[in-house]
């Protein structure tokens, strides 16, 4: 799908602050005068920030060749003679809506995930065991931000046929605007922890505000403790505490230090039967994470043999915490971003017998 500089300023119904009279395509959209790639086919959105306003970076990006930009407030035309600009009354919210009219274009499964914790490893993980039976496209690393979901949902093409995208939040008010971007069918809820909790009053709030992204979404998949009561979406929930659900952990062993399996029941409207996985991990929020891919594949009708193969071949993801060898034996975890005592126990879980000491 091609969009002209002309097709944009429609869906926007911006204002035209300068028009030449190329009307060139659109392929990159860009907030960052770093990373321009292809400056003929770039689109720059001058987003106001608390350090840095994108509207100072014009000047240098035109330099760079760029051509095509969304503004919010007046600039020099003298320096800009042969750009295409366009002026709105908020660059972000006009970001988020051309990538909301993007999504829009599709009928493809889109996989929305968000919680306080396994996210990125959750998608990625689901990348690596469903790219066998899609065209995938999906979030690249931790874009779940007010930023990152519109680059990424951007990235959606005619040849696509599953999209996984996440969604982070740190305050009351987000999600809807990410919801309206992602419009995932089918949902995934992570978990709940402290992350972000200065920004809601509660873990009350703070969940249903999560539980947003989900209003639209045929399904959602979760543990059954975080099983909404009141959600138009039929849940496929997973549990390992004894509780009741459509995949029922029933036993988890650990036949090597580097491995464990996880006997379970499924049953459910798609299939009925005993099963087990064994994944390439030992540390309970592999095990978690996990079992929420599991349960997507269960959903997605992938055979068992294939849910099997798949799962011992999965490779860990490269993410923010660093885990590096210390002396006297010791195990060195760097996982300073998080900054969250969920964050920190995890962590400290990641190793098995041995020392740690945590930064």
């Amino acid at each position: 799908m091609t969009y002209t500089f002309s097709n944009i300023q429609q869906i926007l119904q911006a204002e035209w602050l300068q028009k030449t009279e190329s009307n060139p395509t659109v392929a990159q959209l860009l907030f960052d005068s770093r990373s321009v790639v292809a400056p003929a086919l770039a689109l720059f959105f001058a987003l106001p920030g608390k350090h840095r306003d994108g509207h100072r970076f014009i000047p240098e990006l035109y330099e760079q060749g760029v051509r095509q930009f969304v503004v919010s407030k007046n600039v020099d035309l003298k320096k800009l003679p042969e750009a295409n600009i366009l002026k709105v009354e908020n660059t972000l919210a006009a970001l988020q809506n051309l990538a909301a009219h993007h999504r829009s274009r599709f009928q493809i499964p889109v996989i929305g995930i968000t919680g306080s914790n396994g996210k990125t490893v959750v998608k990625e993980w689901l990348a690596q065991l469903l790219s066998p039976d899609f065209d995938l496209v999906r979030s690249p690393k931790s874009y779940n931000s007010q930023i990152g979901v519109p680059l990424s949902v951007w990235q959606m093409q005619q040849r696509n046929t599953l999209a996984i995208f996440e969604a982070g939040i740190s305050q009351p008010g987000e999600m809807e605007r990410l919801e309206k971007i992602i419009r995932p069918t089918i949902g995934v809820f992570t978990n709940l922890g402290p992350a972000h909790q200065e920004g809601f009053s509660s873990d009350a709030e703070k969940l249903e505000e999560k539980m947003r992204l989900f209003e639209r979404a045929d399904t959602l998949v979760c543990e059954s403790r975080w099983a909404p009561k009141n959600t138009k979406a039929r849940l496929f929930t997973w549990s390992n505490n004894g509780d009741s659900a459509d995949l029922r952990v029933v036993k988890i062993e650990k036949p090597q230090s580097n491995q464990t399996k996880i006997r379970a029941e499924i049953k459910s409207s798609i299939v009925n039967r005993k099963s087990s996985i064994v994944i390439p991990f030992s540390d309970p929020a592999s095990i978690e994470n996990a079992l929420h891919c599991w349960a997507v594949m269960c959903l997605l009708n992938i055979p068992h043999e294939e849910i099997e193969r798949r799962m011992l071949r999965l490779e860990p993801v490269e993410m923010r915490l660093e885990v590096k060898a210390a002396i006297h034996g010791c195990t060195l975890i760097n996982d300073a971003y998080s900054n969250d005592l969920a964050s920190l126990r995890l962590a400290l879980q990641l190793p098995d017998n041995k020392q740690v000491k945590s930064i």
